[in-house]
């Protein structure tokens, strides 16, 4: 089928085709109907009774299916020649794991959590691997991040990594987050790691809203030495080392079809934002 015809039926039928697409995704509430039309405003509202979970998509259906073993993630680093592969399997233990710790710190269904780093994509549907590049830092935790916060049924919101301490404080006080998700540092290429402690602790002070928490992935290039427990500043990896060993794990929350999944900052001066 070529695009164009496609791309028509999209325009012509929005609803058929819309349904067709969607049935293919595993829904916790199936919707009765695609489309919600006001007739007296033109607002419209899709699959409005549905209840689904896009971790679940991305990552348990997955396992589920027997397909555990493919290729999930692939992770190239020219900055640290470092090489990483997760099966899907894999992911699923991390993401739970992860969702687990973000649980215990207080993040519920509906809270806000900043990921500091580049923009983590979301696994398509399909079942595909991601292949991403590590850069400032585009590391697999990022990825594992956005699913785990999502699993919650929480909301993402991705702040590029290196922004100055006032555009990242112009985003706490924009999304109000109960906790920021960071790394130790970022790698740019020959001028090497690049701390982001103190531009992280300056936006927090600056902030007017004070996220309760931040957890930090230590990275071997620049650790974040000693952070700070009095001002909620944890080490990522000894939360999910506990965790492990504790057997926490989280389950996928449903959220209803027209709730919240991400904001993105449409605008990187005016930190415009966009809920989807």
């Amino acid at each position: 089928m070529s695009q164009e015809t496609i791309h028509s039926h999209s325009l012509s039928d929005p609803e058929t085709f819309w349904s067709h697409h969607a049935a293919r995704l595993h829904w916790h509430t199936k919707p009765s109907r695609t489309l919600s039309q006001s007739k007296t405003t033109r607002q419209w509202s899709w699959f409005p009774d549905g209840e689904i979970s896009t971790t679940y998509n991305c990552v348990d259906r997955h396992v589920s299916a027997g397909n555990g073993n493919n290729v999930a993630i692939i992770w190239e680093s020219p900055v640290t020649s470092t090489t990483e592969k997760y099966t899907y399997a894999q992911l699923l233990d991390e993401v739970e794991i992860l969702a687990g710790v973000l649980r215990e710190e207080g993040v519920q269904r509906g809270d806000v959590v900043i990921i500091y780093s580049t923009t983590p994509p979301i696994l398509g549907e399909t079942g595909n691997p991601k292949k991403l590049t590590g850069t400032v830092p585009m590391i697999p935790a990022a990825l594992i991040a956005c699913l785990a916060i999502t699993r919650l049924g929480a909301i993402h919101a991705a702040v590029f990594g290196g922004f100055a301490p006032a555009a990242l404080a112009q985003r706490i006080d924009a999304a109000r987050p109960r906790a920021i998700m960071t790394a130790s540092c970022g790698i740019e290429g020959s001028k090497g790691a690049i701390s982001y402690r103190p531009l992280v602790e300056a936006a927090v002070k600056a902030a007017t809203f004070k996220p309760s928490k931040t957890i930090i992935w230590q990275r071997d290039q620049l650790r974040w030495n000693q952070p700070d427990k009095r001002d909620g500043q944890r080490n990522w990896q000894r939360l999910v080392k506990s965790a492990r060993m504790r057997g926490v794990r989280a389950g996928p929350v449903p959220i209803k079809s027209g709730e919240g999944l991400y904001i993105i900052y449409t605008s990187g001066e005016l930190a415009l934002v966009s809920l989807g």
